[in-house]
This record gives structure tokens, C-alpha cells and sequence, in this order.
């Protein structure tokens, strides 16, 4: 990892951070989807900050290097409240530095905090593996924090990105209440 990308700090995003916030889902629209993103900065504000989904940003110095937004679910299987990732992203010079960890790790405090017992949401392929060593991931579909797994990566939020990589709990733990 290049000196100095590993200094990120994670929080709860402000009505401030949401002109980068829509400045990422631009580059997010356009990377993935090769499309531009079709929402406003108004609404973004409106309802990225707790009154249709929640927002964590990721930032280094004076810059937002990444984003994920979330928002309450209930999984009827177990009669649980979590939280699913709707969407994540972070710049690509940002990359392979733990932030994305940094960011999941966040939400699953706040979902937590909010008395939620997962988190979910969906990987690309090509990361599936690397999810897979800390969730349930079905191939194609979806991937699932939860159990004891989930408590020890909510009780983490903060850690630097290579603690939060070191510690990583089994996929294992995610079967264990």
C-alpha cells in the first residue's frame, strides 16, 4: 500500500460532504453503468442523511475519497432488522487501501447502533473472493455480515484500514450468535 493511503478517517456524512458525495456518483455511474448519474444534489441532501438512507464517507486530509450509502431491512427469514449497501464507492486512486473495509465496517456500526443484526449487499464478481473470507456470499446474488461476524467487524469501526485487515473475522462467525 503507497505511504500515506492508509490515513483514512470514516464518519457519518454532512449536508458539506454532499457535493463530493454526488461528484463520486458520477464517476461511479459513469465507471460502472457507463452512464451519467441522474439525481440531483438536492435530493441527495434530502434524503441521504437519515430520512430515506444513511451516508458514510471516507476522508483523507481535506478530500472525500470514497462513500457508502445504506438503509434499514428487515430479513423475514430470521425476523431480524439490518442493513443493506445500496451503494459503495471509492476513487480509484484510493483503491487496495482498506477503505472499502473502512466504510462497511462503519455502516455496520451505525446499523448496530440502530439495533440491526446484519448487513448485506451485493459484490462484484471479481471481489467475491475477498468478501467471501468474512461473509456468506451467494455467487451472483448477494453477501450477508451477520452473526458474530457482523459484532466483531461493527466493533472495529475506526480501526486503521491494515488492523481492520489483520482482524478480520472468520465467514465462519457469521453462523454464531
Amino acid at each position: 500500500m503507497p505511504a500515506g493511503k492508509s490515513n483514512v478517517v470514516v464518519r457519518a456524512a454532512v449536508v458539506a460532504d454532499m457535493p463530493s458525495v454526488a461528484a463520486m456518483l458520477e464517476a461511479y455511474m459513469t465507471e460502472i453503468f457507463n452512464c451519467p448519474w441522474d439525481g440531483s444534489l438536492e435530493a441527495l441532501v434530502r434524503d441521504g442523511l437519515g430520512r430515506e438512507f444513511q451516508t458514510v464517507v471516507a476522508e483523507r486530509t481535506d478530500c472525500l475519497v470514497g462513500f457508502a450509502c445504506w438503509r434499514r431491512v428487515y430479513d423475514l427469514h430470521h425476523c431480524a432488522v439490518g442493513g443493506e449497501v445500496m451503494d459503495m464507492y471509492v476513487r480509484p486512486e484510493s483503491r487496495r487501501s482498506g477503505t472499502a473495509l473502512s466504510l462497511v465496517s462503519m455502516v455496520a456500526a451505525q446499523v448496530q447502533l440502530a439495533g440491526g443484526r446484519f448487513v448485506k449487499g451485493s459484490a462484484d464478481a471479481t471481489l467475491e473472493p475477498v468478501y467471501a473470507r468474512v461473509a456468506v456470499v451467494f455467487t451472483g446474488a448477494e453477501c450477508y455480515l451477520g452473526g458474530r461476524a457482523f459484532r466483531v467487524f461493527a466493533d472495529a469501526a475506526g480501526s486503521p484500514p491494515r488492523e481492520l485487515i489483520r482482524n478480520l473475522p472468520s465467514s465462519a462467525l457469521n453462523h454464531e450468535h
